[in-house]
């Protein structure tokens, strides 16, 4: 679920940080993408409460993430999700992507 959980959230780095940037555009009509790919290499499962997959569980992760072609790094992300309800498979999560432009914060609930 780790492994399915960070893939969710670099799509939502890619689609936040498109939007973002088009907002911050220097005019209305300048519209900006931006593509990053995570590898979530550090994700940190922590078991909080009942023993196994349970309400308030957390995932913590800080990695590197790269430019559209996946090859050069482009900066870092770091966040942490908080199982929300085990049976649905729902997660909440916030995030901060870090770049030489700035940062884009963001959340994500699954």
């Amino acid at each position: 679920m780790r492994k399915k959980l960070a893939l969710i959230v670099a799509g939502v780095l890619v689609a936040g940080g498109a939007t973002v940037a088009s907002l911050v555009g220097s005019s209305a009509s300048a519209a900006t993408t931006l593509k990053v790919v995570e590898h979530a290499v550090t994700d940190k499962y922590i078991d909080i409460g009942k023993p196994g997959d349970s309400r308030g569980d957390q995932l913590t992760f800080s990695n590197k993430v790269y430019d559209a072609t996946d090859t050069t790094v482009a900066g870092s992300d770091q966040g942490w999700c908080v199982r929300i309800a085990p049976k649905k498979g729902s997660w909440e999560c916030v995030y901060t992507t870090f770049l030489a432009g700035g940062q884009i914060i963001g959340t994500l609930r699954q």
